[in-house]
Protein backbone atom coordinates (compact mmCIF):
# COMPACT_ATOMS: atom_id res chain seq x y z
CA UNK A 1 0.00 0.00 0.00
CA UNK A 2 1.51 3.54 -0.61
CA UNK A 3 2.13 6.14 1.68
CA UNK A 4 -1.07 8.26 3.51
CA UNK A 5 -1.77 11.48 2.40
CA UNK A 6 -4.54 13.01 5.31
CA UNK A 7 -6.66 15.85 3.97
CA UNK A 8 -9.06 18.26 5.67
CA UNK A 9 -12.97 16.55 4.74
CA UNK A 10 -12.87 20.25 2.40
CA UNK A 11 -9.72 19.79 0.58
CA UNK A 12 -10.94 16.07 0.36
CA UNK A 13 -14.10 17.64 -1.26
CA UNK A 14 -11.59 19.51 -4.03
CA UNK A 15 -9.70 16.40 -4.81
CA UNK A 16 -13.49 14.47 -5.60
CA UNK A 17 -14.41 17.67 -7.69
CA UNK A 18 -11.38 18.34 -9.12
CA UNK A 19 -8.62 15.96 -11.19
CA UNK A 20 -5.89 18.51 -10.61
CA UNK A 21 -5.51 20.46 -7.20
CA UNK A 22 -2.66 22.39 -5.49
CA UNK A 23 -2.24 22.34 -1.31
CA UNK A 24 0.11 24.27 0.92
CA UNK A 25 1.18 23.00 4.33
CA UNK A 26 3.59 25.20 6.35
CA UNK A 27 6.36 23.10 7.24
CA UNK A 28 6.73 21.75 10.63
CA UNK A 29 9.86 23.09 11.21
CA UNK A 30 11.66 26.31 9.91
CA UNK A 31 15.29 27.08 9.56
CA UNK A 32 16.50 30.25 11.55
CA UNK A 33 16.68 33.57 9.38
CA UNK A 34 19.62 33.78 7.12
CA UNK A 35 19.07 29.99 5.64
CA UNK A 36 17.54 30.81 2.27
CA UNK A 37 18.63 28.60 -0.44
CA UNK A 38 16.92 25.22 -0.74
CA UNK A 39 17.31 22.27 -2.42
CA UNK A 40 14.50 19.16 -2.11
CA UNK A 41 15.68 15.75 -2.62
CA UNK A 42 15.13 11.95 -1.14
CA UNK A 43 12.74 13.25 1.38
CA UNK A 44 14.22 16.27 3.13
CA UNK A 45 14.45 19.90 2.55
CA UNK A 46 17.79 21.18 2.79
CA UNK A 47 18.54 25.22 3.56
CA UNK A 48 22.34 27.05 3.02
CA UNK A 49 23.22 29.92 4.61
CA UNK A 50 22.73 32.69 1.57
CA UNK A 51 25.75 34.37 1.36
CA UNK A 52 27.64 31.79 -1.10
CA UNK A 53 26.26 29.47 -3.33
CA UNK A 54 28.67 26.41 -3.26
CA UNK A 55 28.21 23.79 -0.92
CA UNK A 56 31.74 25.10 0.42
CA UNK A 57 30.47 28.24 1.44
CA UNK A 58 27.88 26.73 3.53
CA UNK A 59 29.57 24.02 5.94
CA UNK A 60 26.52 23.88 8.29
CA UNK A 61 23.12 22.95 6.56
CA UNK A 62 19.63 22.70 7.75
CA UNK A 63 17.86 19.33 6.60
CA UNK A 64 14.51 19.14 7.63
CA UNK A 65 12.32 15.69 6.56
CA UNK A 66 9.59 16.50 5.03
CA UNK A 67 6.28 15.34 5.98
CA UNK A 68 4.91 14.85 1.93
CA UNK A 69 7.65 14.07 -0.09
CA UNK A 70 6.83 13.70 -4.44
CA UNK A 71 5.37 10.40 -4.95
CA UNK A 72 2.01 8.68 -5.01
CA UNK A 73 0.13 8.54 -2.10
CA UNK A 74 -3.11 6.91 -0.66
CA UNK A 75 -5.78 9.86 0.60
CA UNK A 76 -7.03 9.67 3.90
CA UNK A 77 -9.88 12.32 4.76
CA UNK A 78 -12.03 12.86 7.82
CA UNK A 79 -15.06 10.84 8.09
CA UNK A 80 -17.84 10.87 10.85
CA UNK A 81 -18.78 7.96 12.46
CA UNK A 82 -20.93 6.84 15.20
CA UNK A 83 -20.46 5.39 18.92
CA UNK A 84 -21.11 1.83 18.48
CA UNK A 85 -21.96 1.77 21.97
CA UNK A 86 -24.52 4.20 21.57
CA UNK A 87 -27.90 2.66 21.17
CA UNK A 88 -29.83 5.74 20.80
CA UNK A 89 -31.88 5.27 17.58
CA UNK A 90 -31.71 8.38 15.10
CA UNK A 91 -32.58 11.14 14.92
CA UNK A 92 -32.61 11.08 18.86
CA UNK A 93 -28.90 10.65 19.02
CA UNK A 94 -27.06 12.90 20.84
CA UNK A 95 -24.78 14.44 18.70
CA UNK A 96 -21.47 14.29 21.37
CA UNK A 97 -21.46 10.51 20.42
CA UNK A 98 -20.18 11.50 16.80
CA UNK A 99 -16.70 10.34 16.15
CA UNK A 100 -14.35 11.61 13.30
CA UNK A 101 -11.94 9.41 12.54
CA UNK A 102 -9.43 9.60 9.53
CA UNK A 103 -10.70 6.70 6.93
CA UNK A 104 -9.15 5.66 3.07
CA UNK A 105 -10.87 6.87 0.17
CA UNK A 106 -11.59 6.21 -3.17
CA UNK A 107 -8.17 8.24 -4.93
CA UNK A 108 -4.65 8.30 -4.69
CA UNK A 109 -2.78 11.16 -5.60
CA UNK A 110 0.33 11.40 -7.30
CA UNK A 111 2.12 14.52 -5.31
CA UNK A 112 4.95 16.70 -6.70
CA UNK A 113 6.49 18.63 -3.91
CA UNK A 114 8.44 22.09 -4.08
CA UNK A 115 9.13 24.15 -0.96
CA UNK A 116 9.53 28.29 -1.08
CA UNK A 117 8.13 31.00 1.17
CA UNK A 118 4.84 31.61 1.52
CA UNK A 119 4.94 35.04 -0.55
CA UNK A 120 6.80 33.67 -3.19
CA UNK A 121 3.55 31.64 -4.47
CA UNK A 122 2.49 32.56 -7.79
CA UNK A 123 -1.04 33.68 -9.41
CA UNK A 124 -0.99 30.64 -11.41
CA UNK A 125 -0.85 28.53 -8.01
CA UNK A 126 -2.96 30.41 -6.17
CA UNK A 127 -5.32 30.08 -8.63
CA UNK A 128 -5.47 26.03 -7.58
CA UNK A 129 -5.88 26.77 -3.67
CA UNK A 130 -9.29 27.48 -3.19
CA UNK A 131 -12.40 27.27 -5.01
CA UNK A 132 -12.41 28.44 -9.10
CA UNK A 133 -13.95 31.52 -10.03
CA UNK A 134 -12.96 34.21 -11.77
CA UNK A 135 -9.93 35.35 -10.77
CA UNK A 136 -9.27 38.94 -9.76
CA UNK A 137 -6.91 40.73 -7.27
CA UNK A 138 -9.41 39.98 -4.29
CA UNK A 139 -9.36 36.71 -4.92
CA UNK A 140 -5.65 36.39 -3.51
CA UNK A 141 -6.48 38.76 -0.68
CA UNK A 142 -9.53 35.42 0.01
CA UNK A 143 -6.74 33.23 0.15
CA UNK A 144 -4.51 35.12 2.78
CA UNK A 145 -7.36 35.00 4.92
CA UNK A 146 -7.91 31.53 4.69
CA UNK A 147 -4.29 30.84 5.19
CA UNK A 148 -4.14 33.31 8.40
CA UNK A 149 -7.19 31.67 9.81
CA UNK A 150 -5.70 28.43 9.69
CA UNK A 151 -2.36 29.44 10.47
CA UNK A 152 -2.20 32.34 12.59
CA UNK A 153 -3.38 31.30 15.95
CA UNK A 154 -0.27 30.36 18.18
CA UNK A 155 0.31 26.32 18.99
CA UNK A 156 2.36 24.83 21.32
CA UNK A 157 6.19 24.12 20.24
CA UNK A 158 7.45 20.41 20.49
CA UNK A 159 9.26 21.01 23.65
CA UNK A 160 5.74 22.78 25.33
CA UNK A 161 8.50 25.72 26.46
CA UNK A 162 6.53 28.28 23.99
CA UNK A 163 4.51 29.55 21.26
CA UNK A 164 5.04 29.59 17.36
CA UNK A 165 2.56 30.40 14.62
CA UNK A 166 3.01 30.54 10.45
CA UNK A 167 1.10 33.84 9.00
CA UNK A 168 1.19 34.91 5.89
CA UNK A 169 3.14 38.18 6.80
CA UNK A 170 3.26 40.64 9.97
CA UNK A 171 0.84 43.01 9.01
CA UNK A 172 -2.36 40.52 7.98
CA UNK A 173 -0.80 38.77 11.67
CA UNK A 174 -1.29 41.76 13.58
CA UNK A 175 -4.81 41.92 12.01
CA UNK A 176 -5.95 38.97 12.67
CA UNK A 177 -4.62 39.49 16.88
CA UNK A 178 -7.26 42.35 16.64
CA UNK A 179 -9.59 39.88 15.55
CA UNK A 180 -9.19 36.69 17.30
CA UNK A 181 -6.75 37.43 20.43
CA UNK A 182 -8.56 38.10 23.77
CA UNK A 183 -7.31 41.14 26.34
CA UNK A 184 -4.09 40.18 27.73
CA UNK A 185 -3.54 36.95 25.71
CA UNK A 186 -0.59 38.59 23.92
CA UNK A 187 2.37 41.04 24.89
CA UNK A 188 4.71 42.56 23.03
CA UNK A 189 7.68 44.34 22.90
CA UNK A 190 8.18 45.61 18.97
CA UNK A 191 11.06 47.38 18.81
CA UNK A 192 13.28 44.35 20.03
CA UNK A 193 11.03 41.70 18.33
CA UNK A 194 9.92 39.65 21.41
CA UNK A 195 6.48 38.70 21.64
CA UNK A 196 4.50 36.52 24.39
CA UNK A 197 1.45 34.27 24.20
CA UNK A 198 -0.72 33.17 27.09
CA UNK A 199 3.05 34.36 29.27
CA UNK A 200 5.38 31.84 27.24
CA UNK A 201 7.58 32.74 24.06
CA UNK A 202 5.92 33.34 21.20
CA UNK A 203 7.78 33.01 17.66
CA UNK A 204 5.96 34.51 14.40
CA UNK A 205 7.30 32.77 11.69
CA UNK A 206 5.74 35.51 9.06
CA UNK A 207 6.09 34.82 5.56
CA UNK A 208 7.01 30.86 6.14
CA UNK A 209 8.55 28.10 4.44
CA UNK A 210 5.85 25.99 2.96
CA UNK A 211 5.61 22.74 0.92
CA UNK A 212 3.65 23.25 -2.12
CA UNK A 213 2.17 20.15 -2.99
CA UNK A 214 0.46 19.59 -7.00
CA UNK A 215 -1.88 16.83 -7.03
CA UNK A 216 -3.21 14.74 -9.56
CA UNK A 217 -5.70 12.59 -8.40
CA UNK A 218 -6.83 9.17 -9.94
CA UNK A 219 -9.09 6.30 -8.86
CA UNK A 220 -7.31 3.27 -6.45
Amino acid sequence: MNPIIYLSQADADRVAKNEHNTFVMPLGEQPPEGYEIVKVNDGNVTFYISKGWSVENNPDPIIIPLRYSSGTYRLFAPTELFDLYDRTELPERNNNRRIIVPMTTEWELDVKTSVKRVQELTDEEIKHLIPPRDYMYVYKEDWVRQFNALHSKPVKTKGGKGYECFPYDMQTFEKWLSWESRPGEVLSDKDNNKWLWRGLPLTIHANCWVMVLECERRAV
